[in-house]
């Protein structure tokens, strides 16, 4: 009886043990289903993160290549604004040296038309000197 009662006994305590690993695996799966919630929450807040900085990379790409397009612009503006400035400074010298021949060859014309001026006054002075000379002379034949 002995035997019986020790067998019964650890029947139970083979039963409680079985119970309580039961349990343990319970708590245990329940804590597995949570921890895989949790997991997969996590998995989703990665995923939104991962999303977002993709498109913040991609921001920032597109900021680049617009930086880059609008300093190939500006470069391309520049260059056209020095060929401007270089052809209107080609054409303000042009001008430049044109006034300068005209005035000078407007200034030979007045140097001309100066010594023309000197020698038709000094012709008009030998001219009237020479009429003077000539109604001097027929006064001085008949004296």
């Amino acid at each position: 009886m002995k035997d019986n009662k020790s067998l019964e006994a650890l029947i139970k305590e083979s039963q409680k043990a079985v119970k309580d690993s039961r349990e343990m695996a319970k708590k245990a799966s329940k804590k597995a289903e949570k921890a895989l919630e949790k997991s997969k929450v996590y998995e989703q807040a990665a995923k939104k993160a991962l999303k977002k900085l993709e498109d913040a990379v991609g921001k920032l790409n597109d900021a680049k290549a617009k930086k880059i397009a609008q300093k190939k612009a500006d470069k391309k503006s520049l260059q056209k604004q020095a060929k401007r400035k270089a052809a209107q400074d080609k054409v303000l010298k042009a001008e430049k040296k044109a006034v300068k021949k005209s005035e000078k060859k407007a200034d030979k014309k007045s140097e001309k038309k100066a010594a023309l001026k000197v020698k038709a006054i000094a012709n008009a002075k030998a001219a009237t000197k020479a009429a003077s000379k000539a109604k001097a002379a027929p006064k001085a034949k008949a004296a």
